[in-house]
């Protein structure tokens, strides 16, 4: 395939390592998606799309900012189901990160829809864009984590993130691909679903 090279960039003031292939006189870029579970939500509110999360929620959303920014990991597009706990997880994360919110997506489908919906986000998503994060709910995030690493079965608690590294240039080629887990986060407590 060619040589593994990594480069560093300056983005929005944090240094950033982007792994590259150059073979066959063509050079591309890795992609990287970091799956995050929301934080953990609590009960006091009128339906379970409104749930906000809890102080507990808030400190593990925070907890996977810090692990990101330690990692140099930092998303150039997000993806977020509009529910309340995976909206206010999301913000705490881009505040850390320096990413400004008005940049989040949000899908009504994350929280209503299976896995697949997901899917047709990533697929769709611009070539351009190498790094994107996902914030959504159990069971799509667990699935999706453990459809992309076959080899270790991991349980998406609320406030966990892994983040997942794709050997292709093009989002259409997702399924065709091997992936590599780059990073990943333990849950502070056992939290709620």
């Amino acid at each position: 395939m060619g040589d593994l090279f990594f480069v560093e960039l300056i983005l929005s003031g944090i240094w950033v390592f982007k792994k590259i292939h150059v073979g066959l006189n063509k050079i591309y870029t890795m992609k990287t998606l970091i799956f995050v579970r929301h934080g953990e939500a609590g009960y006091e509110a009128e339906n379970d799309f409104k749930r906000p999360l809890t102080q507990l929620g808030k400190s593990q959303a925070e907890q996977v900012a810090m692990l990101l920014l330690a990692h140099q990991i930092k998303p150039s597009a997000i993806l977020c189901s509009s529910a309340v706990r995976t909206i206010e997880t999301c913000g705490i994360i881009c505040q850390k990160l320096k990413i400004e919110t008005n940049e989040v997506q949000t899908f009504l489908k994350f929280y209503s829809k299976g896995f697949e919906t997901y899917i047709d986000e990533i697929i769709a998503l611009d070539n351009a864009i190498d790094s994107v994060m996902i914030v959504g709910h159990n069971p799509a995030i667990s699935q999706l984590v453990n459809y992309f690493c076959k080899d270790e079965i991991i349980h998406m608690k609320p406030g966990v993130m892994v983040a997942i590294s794709f050997d292709f240039e093009d989002w259409n080629l997702i399924f065709s691909t091997s992936s590599t887990i780059i990073l990943k986060s333990v849950s502070l407590t056992e939290g709620t679903f």
